[in-house]
């Protein structure tokens, strides 16, 4: 079952945030929408299994690489290692909290923030994709 919320949760990431980063953004435009609490159901149940996926994903601790191409000073290889759950830490924390106290109504800065941190983690992933496929060749 915890892999189940694991797996989950890390295929659902990505689209529930671009669902929610939307729906922020849209909210003006979509506030006198009928099926509203619809929406709002979808984005809290996402938002729970991400959670659980989040916790259960911590706990079970981290089951990567950590071989490195030499770098020279601790901290630099401790970056280097872990930049992309560094990446992925930030950015949930940030989303989090962005997505908890609506933020985005407060100042169009937090927007253009998060919609960067979202940047961020997309192309970390897609960096690590990338490699992943080029080690097979």
């Amino acid at each position: 079952m915890k892999d189940f919320f694991i797996s989950t949760s890390r295929k659902l990431f990505t689209p529930a945030i671009a669902l929610m980063i939307a729906y922020h953004v849209l909210y003006q435009y979509i506030a006198s929408f009928a099926y509203l609490i619809v929406i709002k159901v979808v984005l809290v149940i996402l938002f729970i299994v991400l959670f659980l996926g989040w916790i259960f994903d911590y706990f079970s601790g981290y089951k990567g690489c950590d071989k490195s191409p030499k770098p020279i000073k601790k901290i630099v290889r401790y970056f280097y290692l872990k930049s992309y759950l560094i990446v992925v830490n930030v950015f949930c924390y940030y989303s989090s909290v962005y997505f908890l106290f609506f933020l985005g109504k407060k100042s169009i800065l937090f927007n253009y923030l998060v919609l960067f941190l979202f940047g961020l983690f997309v192309g970390c992933r897609i960096t690590r994709k990338a490699n992943e496929l080029f080690k097979d060749i």
